[in-house]
């Protein structure tokens, strides 16, 4: 099995995972009992940064799944979204996409496709001034590691984000970036 395959089987997992997290959210969203939910699908009254009207991009479990990753895993891990930051601000998007698994590198093969779909959807990488890195969350094998991670533009703007990673033959790369809830956050 070649590692596109295992990574797009991964990546089914997850979706399936956070289904499944996201229709037992929407029951309990439902409930009277979920006072702090609102009808825009955020939590508390608070949206999260870049999704449309203040709504949660995407619902979470009220806890992360797995378990918290080694000081190594995290290392590693810190070590990727760092190379992959770095990249972006120095607007080198071939080496960016050293930094991304094979799943997501197959979807942008072409270097500027690559560089507009991200200055598209995440234009703050390419304008961060810096990067926090916090709680690390890990599967049972360590195959994949999500990063918490809050990043501020120059403009002053925070961005809360998940990187969701895979390790590959020589270290972590990219899998997949989502905006971390306010529920979710670590300290960071």
């Amino acid at each position: 099995m070649n590692s596109r395959t295992i990574a797009l089987g991964v990546f089914i997992a997850v979706a399936l995972i956070c289904g499944g997290a996201t229709l037992k959210y929407r029951q309990a969203q439902r409930s009277p009992a979920s006072a702090t939910a609102n009808r825009s699908g955020s939590i508390g009254g608070q949206g999260v940064a870049g999704s449309p009207g203040g709504g949660a991009a995407m619902s979470w479990p009220s806890k992360p799944l797995g378990r918290h990753a080694t000081e190594p895993e995290r290392t590693a891990a810190i070590h990727c979204v760092q190379g992959l930051m770095g990249a972006f601000q120095r607007d080198d998007y071939a080496a960016a996409q050293q930094y991304q698994g094979a799943f997501a590198r197959g979807e942008y093969r072409q270097v500027e496709r690559y560089r507009q779909a991200t200055l598209k959807t995440h234009p703050e990488f390419a304008h961060q001034k810096s990067v926090k890195y916090g709680l690390a969350y890990a599967d049972s094998g360590g195959r994949m590691v999500t990063l918490q991670t809050s990043m501020i533009d120059k403009e002053g703007k925070v961005y809360n984000q998940d990187f969701v990673l895979i390790l590959e033959n020589d270290g972590y790369r990219e899998l997949s970036i989502a905006n971390t809830p306010p529920h979710m956050r670590g300290h960071i």
